[in-house]
Order: structure tokens, then sequence, then C-alpha cells
């Protein structure tokens, strides 16, 4: 019940104390291949940065024979200096990057893969625990690569 209906005395303040002051989160980082419909992640309980996406990147990247086109928003990680410096070298491979406008999340792709994620692979919603979370990461991944 939100808390402007109930009532209180008086000169008295509404409140609600807290049941638990834990807070779980996890942030993911993901690469969607579109040709294998297949979603490679990487989840810290931290901030991420440059590397985690460099390094994200690096795993996931295959040879191509053709040139690859990889779609991106405009993040703070994927527009530092050391991601340009490695876009370089990765350009040399045959890897580009495409920059969607700012404020535009309907063009990013994988948002609906998010999306799908959250509320069909993984419906609940509230951990009690980081390793309870992370499990739920793991295995809502895991439907939504093997289509279950």
């Amino acid at each position: 019940m939100p808390i402007n209906y109930s009532w209180t005395k008086k000169g008295k303040q509404k409140h609600i104390d807290k049941i638990n002051d834990i807070t779980v989160k996890s942030n993911v980082l993901g690469l969607f291949d579109y040709k294998k419909e297949e979603l490679t992640y990487s989840s810290t309980q931290d901030k991420m940065d440059s590397e985690m996406f460099i390094g994200l990147f690096d795993l996931a990247k295959h040879e191509n024979e053709i040139p690859v086109c990889v779609v991106i928003d405009n993040y703070s990680i994927h527009t530092s200096k050391i991601t340009k410096i490695k876009k370089l070298e990765w350009e040399k491979q045959g890897i580009f990057f495409y920059h969607i406008p700012p404020y535009s999340p309907e063009l990013n792709l994988i948002e609906n893969i998010w999306h799908i994620l959250k509320y069909y692979c993984m419906p609940k919603r509230n951990f009690d625990n980081p390793n309870d979370l992370e499990l739920a990461i793991k295995e809502g991944i895991t439907k939504l690569n093997n289509k279950t």
C-alpha cells in the first residue's frame, strides 16, 4: 500500500521502515551475434570499464573472411581513448563499428535481447545475494541461447 494511503497522528511524519537494506545488482555487458543467434556476455558487481568491453570483444570476435560491422551505442566505455586505440587494431582485422545516434535505444537491436532476457528468461526480479543473481543471469542467457 502506498504511504500516502495510510494515516498518522497529527504532527507525526509518515514513514515505512525498511525490512531489508541489501541491494543486489549486477552490470552485464553483452555482444549478440545475429548470424549465430548467440549472446556472449560478461557480468560484474562492480562498475563496467573499457578493459571489460575490450576483453569481452576480443574473446567473442571471430576470424571472418568478410568485413564485419558492429553496432554500438555511445556508452562511455565504447568511446573511451583506450577503446578508440583498440578500434584501430580491429579495423585492420576487418571489424568496423557503427555508433547509433544518442538517445536512440530503439535502433540498438540488443535492447530487444535484454528485454527478452529480463522479462521472459529470468522473470524473478529480487535476489537475496549476488550469487543468486549471477546464477539467474547465467541460466537466463543459457535459455536465451538455447531458445528453450
